[in-house]
């Protein structure tokens, strides 16, 4: 090839260069959040003022969670802690800042930092140990005081409050407060390289205390790295020094002196984006700096959020509550492309475009930092289990649906609630016959004896073998029994329980049991000395429920002499239970109007004698709090029974998985996340059917000052009362939960008979041998049917 064909092939390639990159500067393939297929111009947003959208669009076009990832942090339950101390994003990784501090006779004694790396697009994080040391280009004078500031960092007198990334280099916001010294806190920004050593300090004290803010800056921290080398320190009240930290000036906003300003994003050129609101008008300032002084960009009606991500073509992406907004600033139009009202209660801190067009959120809460992904269009048909509920459906389970939905990107738990008038019998009878037709919904919360019902007729999955049997160990025994039947199958799962049980004086009855014959005497020999007394604290009871729970709770129980099932034998018909008749109509009194009566007034019924035994009913929590009403000298003795425990598990829902589910096995998967460790112990906590959830997580400091806790979530507790050497009643919770016996739920045939029958004598229609005979008779012909 000779020189000139060479030459002329060189220019023909560099003029084909020059228009790709020409063409490249002009337009760039559009964004995920463009609405349009075509190519988008760039648009310099700190060049021209913003365009203002009328109205919010696209509900009808909302986009889909592709993707979920999530880190939950390591929880210290050993006298130290393990803190989120701060975090920060650029447009590549997402950065945490974690301290684990040693405590020493309760002060802080010794802090270690961590630094874990989240790279959102690929979904790989790394955690590395942070410790100050000297970058290799840093000069002695850039990093002067590094040793003692590392130092003061490691025995807690110095802590990180705040940190940035610019440019994928970090930069830390320290306060040291010398405890041997009166002199106030001293603020340092310390700029670490990209191997996370010092390469330069600045110290900002003197510029805070010039502005007036260091006490303000000392208690609140935030810092955030200007692309042009200055920083902004403060949260609402933001103090702008050089990068060397002398004071430059304090944030106003333009034409509304004194109204707060905050930072909510940056520029794609790397300055820092800032709004406040007009308090004359109540306009949304947005603005950003140039050449040193506030540049309105935009001001008009708009929705304050808490950050915005701003693209290379005028768009600006936001979060509010559980709502991504995308606004177009160069066009002027607005649209909604996500709604997840679960997301409302944890702060999201970043929204990212990734290459493919999607969306990114990456959000916190006390347990850890999580990740989902939107795209307009999912490749993937949405998997839709269904729920139906024959009475109610629980806060608990709610909560707990929307979070398994949001954590499984593609299947959505959908809850049905019956009406009012259609509840129980009619909505089950439905359900049974969609099911006989191979319809139906994928799931059943239900009570037990409806279970049961559509057990008999083939209605439900068999879900023996589910639970794997680490888990199944740690369920009380009771709960299992609710959702089994006698073979050993296991048909329905229950994620949460309480007890029912009764509370006596050790005094009193200093026996661990008491029957209906026992507690028939305590009462007549209080009414013999002219010391009458009621049974129960709390309301009067009628005729029929004093008899309901002083023999027939028993008997449907299976724990009551008056009736042998596997004998097929009753023994209604007897002296002592026409006495039983006799003194549940004496003692009995007419329904009163329903009204709340305290714990404390119970317990005070209690202790001056007007009542034998406090009713105790709940969940840890409500557990904890009667024991501590009643005090010292009382104790669980349950309610009258023949067998050994008269203190009841109660379960009243449980869930079910259709034999005609049409997602039987994302249903399983959601069982087993209800039934796993972490959402036993955030979302069911104190009504756990987990014994190591509760055995765990109760937190308890005897000879302290301190009331034991139950420790839902990290930073979250739920309180719990105990003794006054403060430990805890977590121990005869669970012996209840543990041998306690599974509550009856719902009216059963033998109930139903013994009140028919008792109501005549209660009235006065028959005599008490007569409706004994009547009530032996008719339960004889029941058990042998």
């Amino acid at each position: 090839m000779t020189n000139r064909n060479r030459r002329m092939l060189l220019s023909l390639l560099f003029l084909f260069l020059s228009i790709c990159m020409s063409a490249c500067g002009q337009k760039e393939t559009s964004s995920g959040g463009s609405d349009s297929e075509t190519d988008k111009k760039l648009y310099d947003l700190s060049s021209k003022k913003w365009r203002e959208y009328e109205e919010i669009s696209g509900d009808d076009e909302l986009w889909t969670a592709t993707g979920y990832w999530e880190y939950l942090e390591p929880e210290m339950l050993d006298g130290t802690t393990y803190l989120r101390e701060c975090s920060a994003s650029d447009e590549q990784n997402y950065y945490v800042l974690y301290s684990h501090t040693a405590y020493e006779d309760r002060a802080p004694a010794d802090r270690t930092y961590y630094l874990t790396r989240f790279d959102p697009y690929n979904l790989e994080e790394e955690t590395v140990e942070l410790g100050l040391s000297e970058g290799e280009g840093a000069s002695e004078t850039a990093v002067s005081g590094l040793p003692e500031l590392a130092a003061a960092m490691e025995s807690c007198q110095a802590r990180v409050k705040s940190m940035d990334v610019i440019d994928g280099k970090l930069c830390l916001y320290v306060v040291w407060r010398d405890r041997e010294s009166d002199s106030g806190p001293r603020i340092y920004a310390v700029y670490l390289d990209s191997g996370l050593r010092a390469e330069r300090i600045a110290e900002l004290t003197a510029g805070l205390q010039q502005a007036g803010v260091l006490d303000d800056a000392a208690s609140s921290g935030g810092i955030r790295c200007g692309g042009e080398g200055n920083l902004y320190i403060g949260i609402s009240q933001i103090t702008v020094l050089d990068g060397e930290g002398r004071f430059l000036k304090t944030l106003e906003c333009p034409g509304s002196s004194g109204s707060a300003v905050m930072c909510t994003g940056r520029l794609p050129d790397g300055q820092l984006l800032f709004e406040a609101s007009d308090s004359e008008s109540g306009d949304t300032v947005i603005f950003c700096l140039e050449d040193g002084k506030e540049k309105v960009l935009y001001k008009g009606q708009s929705r304050s959020v808490q950050l915005r991500h701003i693209n290379p073509y005028g768009q600006v992406f936001s979060l509010l509550g559980g709502e991504v907004l995308l606004w177009d600033a160069a066009e002027g139009s607005g649209r909604r492309l996500y709604m997840d009202t679960s997301l409302m209660k944890y702060i999201c801190e970043t929204v990212l475009e990734a290459p493919d067009g999607g969306v990114i959120l990456i959000y916190y809460d006390w347990e850890g930092f999580y990740c989902t992904k939107l795209q307009r269009e999912a490749d993937t048909e949405e998997k839709v289990v269904s729920i139906q509920a024959t009475w109610g459906m629980v806060p608990q389970l709610k909560k707990a649906a929307a979070e398994y939905s949001r954590k499984h990107p593609g299947t959505r738990i959908e809850l049905i609630l019956p009406k009012d008038e259609d509840k129980g019998e009619i909505t089950l009878n439905r359900i049974m016959a969609q099911i006989s037709m191979g319809e139906g919904p994928d799931m059943l919360l239900l009570h037990r004896d409806e279970m049961l019902a559509l057990q008999d007729e083939g209605a439900l999955a068999d879900l023996t073998g589910l639970l794997p049997k680490e888990l199944l160990d740690q369920v009380f025994p009771g709960v299992l029994q609710y959702g089994g039947t006698d073979d050993g199958r296991l048909w329905a799962v229950i994620c949460e329980a309480r007890v029912t049980t009764l509370v006596v004086s050790e005094e009193l009855w200093p026996e661990d049991t008491w029957t209906y014959r026992d507690v028939m005497g305590l009462v007549e020999e209080r009414e013999a000395a002219g010391e009458p007394v009621a049974w129960l604290s709390g309301q009067d009871m009628t005729p029929d429920d004093l008899l309901y729970f002083l023999a027939i709770m028993d008997v449907e129980a299976g724990g009551s002499s008056l009736v042998d099932r596997e004998e097929k034998q009753c023994y209604f018909d007897t002296e002592e239970f026409v006495q039983l008749l006799e003194f549940c109509r004496k003692h009995g009194k007419a329904r009163p109007p329903f009204e709340t009566i305290s714990e404390e007034e119970q317990a005070a019924q209690v202790h001056e004698g007007s009542a034998l035994a406090y009713h105790l009913y709940g969940d840890l929590q409500g557990f904890s709090r009667a024991m501590t009403a009643l005090g010292d000298g009382y104790k669980c003795i349950g309610f009258p029974s023949d067998s050994s425990s008269g203190s009841y598990v109660s379960c009243y829902d449980c869930l079910a998985v259709t034999a005609a589910a049409a997602q039987q096995e994302a249903a399983c998967d959601f069982l087993l996340y209800l039934m796993s460790e972490k959402v036993q112990r955030t979302t069911m906590n104190v009504t756990s059917v987990r014994k190591d959830v509760l055995s765990a997580y109760v937190v308890e400091d005897p000879g302290s000052s301190e009331e034991p806790r139950f420790q839902f979530m990290k930073g979250g507790i739920i309180p719990l009362t105990g003794r006054p050497d403060g430990r805890s009643f977590l121990p005869e919770y669970m012996e209840i939960m543990e041998n306690g016996v599974l509550a009856p739920n719902a009216s059963h045939q033998i109930r139903n008979i013994v009140s028919e029958e008792a109501a005549a004598y209660f009235a006065g229609d028959k005599s008490a041998m007569e409706a004994a005979e009547i009530i032996q008779s008719r339960v004889w012909l029941y058990l042998n049917e």
